[in-house]
């Protein structure tokens, strides 16, 4: 060492000339200061905490027609149209139509009954209709709320048959009737 910088310390001294040059034609962006990243942090969170208080309904309607899909607890996507339809103020029905619409659901409840072999009108609940739904559902592996009266004939013509007995609400475990309740909350508003 002749009183000079050694050749170590002079490449180390061209790579922070270099680095500096570089920086000057390329200024990287500011960083944010420590209280800015710690109200985005927080303002992020606000969100997402408040998205987990809210119904999947109401997260879909606030999320718009446009933003990302919301799904169920179930994991069936949430349809934006469906759920801002029964949001609005009820039109109030008229008789004719009402009738019309009460004669249609008669006729649907008689055939799916008749497919379905029973029970007895007296004996049906909301459960029963369920129920039916359900057994259809998993034998022609069609989600729950897709379900229509032409499943039914399907599932009639697949050489599916049902006993009688087995859906009256009174006959069912209370497992089964907790499970089809769960899956048909909801339900009419799933894609």
């Amino acid at each position: 060492m002749y009183g000079g910088a050694s050749s170590s310390d002079q490449i180390h001294h061209q790579q922070q000339k270099q680095k500096q040059q570089r920086q000057q034609r390329n200024p990287s962006p500011e960083k944010p200061t420590e209280s800015q990243t710690t109200r985005t942090t927080t303002a992020q969170s606000t969100i997402s905490a408040r998205e987990r208080e809210m119904s999947p309904a109401d997260l879909c309607l606030a999320r718009g027609p446009n933003g990302p899909p919301t799904y169920d607890r179930f994991g069936y996507e949430l349809d934006y149209k469906k759920i801002a339809r029964a949001s609005r103020r009820p039109r109030v029905p008229r008789a004719k139509r009402y009738e019309e619409w009460q004669a249609r659901e008669d006729r649907e409840e008689a055939r799916k009954a008749d497919i379905m072999g029973g029970p007895d009108k007296n004996q049906r609940s909301a459960m029963t209709f369920m129920l039916w739904d359900d057994r259809v559902s998993r034998d022609l592996g069609i989600p729950y709320h897709k379900i229509e009266l032409r499943h039914f004939e399907e599932w009639w013509q697949a050489g599916f048959r049902a006993k009688r007995e087995e859906f009256i609400a009174t006959n069912v475990p209370k497992e089964a009737c907790d499970s089809v309740t769960d899956l048909a909350t909801g339900s009419t508003f799933r894609k």
